[in-house]
Parts: C-alpha cells; sequence; structure tokens
C-alpha cells in the first residue's frame, strides 16, 4: 500500500520499473489527473505511433494548462530520457512536490523485459490479459542497445540530485491494490517461453563486457 500525503506527485522513474502501474493507481487511488511520459522526444512519438503521439501532446497542454491555474492535483511520470526544455525537471525536482524514485535491483531483469517489450511492440500488461504461449527471437544486436540504454538510463535516475521523499524498487511494488476502473497494469504477466534463454544472453554480453552478475 502507498500512500501520499500532498500533491502534486512526481514519479522519476527507470524504463521497465512499473513506473505507468504506479501512476495509473495513484492516479485512481485520490481522483487526481494521471500524466504518463508527457515529455518525450516527439520525433520517437511519431516514429512509435500517430495516435499516442496526438494523446500525448494533447496531455502536455493540460497539464501546462494545470501549471497557469495552479492545479497541483496530478502525478506526473518522468524518465531521464525525457530531460528537455519541456519538461521542467530541475523545477519539479526542486519544488515541494511529493518525489517518488522508482528503480528496480535485478538489472538482466530489466534489461530482458525491456528486450521482450521492444520486439513484441506490447508495454503493457494486464491482469485479464489471456494466457498465451510465444517466444521471442534473440538477436545479440538488439539486446546489446537494451543493456545500453538501461544502463544510461539508470545512472541518470540515480545520479539526479533530488531529495526524494520515498524511494521504491520494482520489485517491492507487488500487486497494486484494485481500484474502480483500475486497468490493473502488471508486470511481464505472461513471459515468453524462453524468457531464461534472453536473460541468459544478456548476462553473456555482460560478462564478455566485463561486468559480473547482475548489475
Amino acid at each position: 500500500m502507498i500512500d501520499v500525503p500532498t500533491f502534486p506527485v512526481v514519479i522519476v522513474a527507470s524504463p521497465r520499473t512499473g513506473s505507468t502501474a504506479l501512476l495509473k493507481y495513484l492516479a485512481i487511488k485520490y481522483s487526481v489527473f494521471g500524466f504518463c511520459e508527457i515529455f518525450m522526444n516527439t520525433k520517437d512519438l511519431v516514429y512509435w505511433n500517430k495516435t499516442i503521439y496526438n494523446k500525448v501532446l494533447e496531455n502536455r497542454k493540460i497539464y501546462f494548462d494545470y501549471k497557469k491555474s495552479n492545479r497541483t492535483d496530478y502525478v506526473l511520470k518522468l524518465m531521464p530520457n525525457e530531460i528537455n526544455f519541456f519538461s521542467e525537471y530541475e523545477k519539479l525536482l526542486q519544488s515541494n512536490c511529493f518525489k517518488i524514485r522508482l528503480t528496480r535491483r535485478s538489472f538482466v531483469d530489466q534489461v530482458a523485459s525491456m528486450y521482450v517489450a521492444d520486439k513484441t511492440k506490447n508495454f503493457h500488461t494486464y491482469l485479464t490479459d489471456s494466457p498465451k504461449n510465444y517466444e521471442v527471437k534473440i538477436n545479440k544486436i538488439n539486446l546489446l542497445y537494451c543493456i545500453e540504454y538501461i544502463s544510461n538510463t539508470n545512472y541518470l535516475v540515480k545520479n539526479i540530485k533530488c531529495d526524494y521523499d520515498l524511494m521504491i524498487d520494482y520489485e517491492d511494488l507487488g500487486i497494486l491494490p484494485k481500484l474502480p476502473g483500475n486497468q490493473r497494469y502488471t508486470k511481464i504477466y505472461h513471459k515468453p517461453l524462453n524468457y531464461e534463454d534472453i536473460k541468459n544472453a544478456i548476462q553473456e554480453i555482460l560478462h564478455m563486457s566485463g561486468a559480473v552478475g547482475e548489475i
């Protein structure tokens, strides 16, 4: 159970840490607006999905309308690759908002989750999703990209100067309580059949690079 005493709430997160699930949970629990990655690079958004691109820009406008009217009833999720002119990172992290840092202890699992999400183009899973048997082809060049991406964003999250009010690891989130209207985002609930093979391939790359074990 996660309780917050004041708003706004800002979640600074690494990728694949359950940040969307936490944001949706808090927004529904406290009946406030949840802003999810509204400062993403617009070029990336156009590449991924035009519908998502339009939704992000729409929510970005709502956020700035909130700011103009001095509304604080919202939860906002930030990732370090969103640091740009629009994100107001420094202002937010120096303000008196309730700041949460969300990270993940298992680097290998985090990379594997990113790899599966990227390959399947399915970044969110719900408890209501039907089980399915599938495999994800292992491409070591793509795995290396995911390793570099996760290690870079993890470094930024852990080194951004901020006095957090709460620091949580993905492994400690568990299953967030069900609330009315909550679609219950969850972890990779139905892992590919070769998930352990993917993790082993990640470990092999890490060992070849001189990294030992899970970092």
